[in-house]
């Protein structure tokens, strides 16, 4: 089923880890600097910046992080923000991508204006206000209309789309994620041009064996078409598993 190399993103620069949270509050540039090390030498393709637990200081943190990441690497950026002002005051730049919209977010006039401008991807995630999808018919509407809504903008060509499909924790019980996995082959079908997306460090929330639960769901999505993955490259074995799906000369690109 899979078609192309999944795009691999690192997610261990969140802040809604204790430790990152405290490294970003103190200013720790070199902590920074490190640790975007250890992506590169993991040889992942994108790293995502989240500073959402610092609140009205986001928006700052964000811009040093950013700064710091281009600086030091040449991995492309995901911006990780609930708030769209925040996507939009940083995000004005070239090479990023916007994570993440919700399906039924209909864009200001400056969105789209920098949107238009910079060429800035996006992350549309499949939820509607605080309403999750519940299979994958909810998924494939969600993500019809925000498509649509795209096009109707000028916004649906020129700039990396991604589809998050909202993996839930749900611990080992995989029948329970079946509309997901039906919506991430269904997805790449008729979306080509698009990946699908998880945040694969969701589903262990409240497992057991958190990193065995990842693993296994990476398995399941994978063999449906996933395109990306928000992943810890810290899980070795989780990494080595993601790494031997990819073809022998295909190296992942944000821009496809």
């Amino acid at each position: 089923m899979p078609t192309r190399p999944p795009l691999l993103i690192a997610d261990h620069l969140n802040s809604s880890d204790p430790d990152v949270h405290a490294a970003l509050a103190a200013g720790d540039r070199a902590w920074l600097e490190a640790r975007l090390r250890e992506i590169e030498n993991a040889g992942l393709d994108a790293v995502d910046l989240n500073a959402g637990t610092l609140l009205g200081g986001e928006p700052e943190v964000l811009e040093w992080m950013v700064e710091i990441t281009r600086a030091r690497t040449r991995l492309p950026i995901f911006l990780d923000s609930a708030d769209p002002k925040v996507l939009l005051r940083v995000g004005r730049r070239p090479g990023v991508v916007w994570n993440s919209w919700p399906a039924d977010h209909r864009p200001s006039g400056a969105e789209v204006e920098a949107l238009l401008d910079t060429g800035a991807g996006l992350v549309l995630q499949l939820r509607r206000g605080r309403s999750l999808p519940r299979g994958a018919a909810d998924r494939l509407e969600w993500a019809e209309c925000a498509l649509d809504r795209l096009d109707a903008l000028g916004l649906s060509t020129g700039r990396p789309l991604f589809l998050d499909g909202v993996l839930l924790p749900w611990g080992e019980d995989l029948p329970a994620g079946r509309g997901l996995l039906e919506f991430v082959e269904e997805a790449a079908h008729r979306w080509p041009d698009c990946r699908t997306l998880v945040g694969l460090s969701n589903a262990g929330y409240g497992h057991p064996d958190p990193a065995q639960c990842c693993r296994r769901w990476w398995t399941a999505l994978r063999a449906r078409g996933l395109g990306a993955a928000l992943l810890d490259p810290r899980d070795r074995r989780l990494l080595a598993l993601a790494r031997a799906g990819r073809s022998a000369d295909g190296e992942a690109d944000a821009a496809n």
